[in-house]
């Protein structure tokens, strides 16, 4: 049987049979569960052996890397606290300056918790004569 089209063109519908129907299907069947037990498999991580100081943090690539005394690299440590704006988004008004408003209060949300969270790393920082500069809008400092 013929389907015609409103251009006149005839199209015969292609018959698929049980048989390749079945054998699609059961193709299909295996890949999922093949796929499904790859992907079931525990991950495979090297354990870390958690330091009595701060230095169960960083990474043994990056701490043989850093070893050598004459080597220098410079690298970011981004501070675990970050600011949520919303708190201080949902506070500003809604009058004509309300969005100077915003942006002044997230600014000075951003630099007041920097400077409170870096305060005892920047302090470590001068104190071993490091050059670094901090951050604010990612609280972080690069090293």
């Amino acid at each position: 049987m013929n389907h015609l089209f409103s251009n006149g063109a005839a199209v015969r519908p292609q018959r698929t049979s049980v048989r390749g129907a079945t054998a699609l299907s059961i193709c299909l069947l295996a890949l999922g569960v093949l796929l499904s037990a790859l992907g079931a498999r525990p991950a495979s991580a090297q354990a870390v052996e958690p330091a009595a100081t701060g230095q169960a943090k960083i990474d043994q690539a990056l701490r043989a890397e850093l070893d050598p005394a004459q080597v220098s690299t410079s690298f970011l440590v981004i501070l675990d606290e970050q600011f949520d704006p919303s708190a201080v988004v949902q506070s500003a008004g809604a009058g004509p300056d309300a969005a100077l408003e915003r942006r002044r209060a997230i600014y000075a949300a951003l630099t007041a918790q920097a400077r409170a969270s870096q305060a005892g790393l920047r302090a470590w920082l001068d104190a071993q004569g490091v050059d670094y500069s901090a951050h604010y809008l990612v609280n972080m400092i690069e090293v």
